[in-house]
This record gives C-alpha cells, structure tokens and sequence, in this order.
C-alpha cells in the first residue's frame, strides 16, 4: 500500500503539479500539495510493514486483529481524501459539499491516528508476549 501511495505521489508531481489541498484554520490559510500528503503516507505505510516484517523475522506473531484494523483505518484516510481531489471547488456556490468533504477528511484523519496506535500497540504488545510462530 506504502508503494501504491509513492506510485500516486510521482503522478501527482508529473501530471497534476499545481494540485494543493488548502486548509482555513483561523483565517490562515495552509497549502499542502497532495505530493506530499501522499509521499508522508506511502513512507510510513512502509516503515509499517517493516516492522511488521521484523516481527515476522524474529518469529514473533502479531495480533491478528489489530493489525486489520490498523491496515483498514489506515485505508480509510485515502479513500476520504479522493473527494477532495476531484470534488468542486471551495466556492460560495458549492459551500455545502465543501463542508460535507472537510469533514470526511477531519474524519478519515482521525481514524488514521487511530490506526497508528493500534499499530504500535500491536507491536508492542506482541513484542512483550513473544508467542512464536509455529
């Protein structure tokens, strides 16, 4: 998943360079190109499969579960983020779906850090009861 977010990473930097996603926080505005949203992601989506992956090398099983709900609140922020991209713009005409998108995204963030604690909790968690993999 880390590699697919970097492969839509490097479309954005080629063929959409002047994608930006902008965001009002007490009258200031903050201009993130989508490039590097989805270069932040696809790196640590990585980082997280290699410590999936060191567990695995050390033999040590991981919760199963947790690491699902990791992966799909992980997935989750992508899908929130796709009606910002092709979405209407933040006009006065379109206010209405502009807040409604705002808010998925709001959304699709905080399950991503709700994710992440579960990812490091599983591995810690994991790490600390050592079952072995048979």
């Amino acid at each position: 998943m880390g590699i697919l977010m970097i492969a839509v990473r490097v479309w954005f930097t080629l063929f959409a360079p002047d994608t930006t996603l902008d965001i009002n926080v007490h009258d200031t505005y903050f201009i993130i190109a989508y490039a590097h949203i989805f270069q932040i992601l696809g790196t640590w989506l990585i980082l997280c499969g290699l410590g999936y992956w060191v567990l695995t090398l050390l033999k040590i099983r991981f919760i199963n579960w947790m690491f699902w709900l990791h992966a799909l609140c992980s997935f989750l922020l992508s899908l929130t983020l796709i009606p910002n991209w092709y979405g209407p713009a933040p006009e006065m005409e379109y206010f209405d779906a502009w807040v409604v998108m705002n808010a998925l995204g709001f959304f699709g963030l905080v399950f991503f850090l709700f994710g992440q604690v579960i990812y490091v909790l599983n591995l810690l968690i994991s790490a600390v009861r050592r079952k072995k993999v048979e």
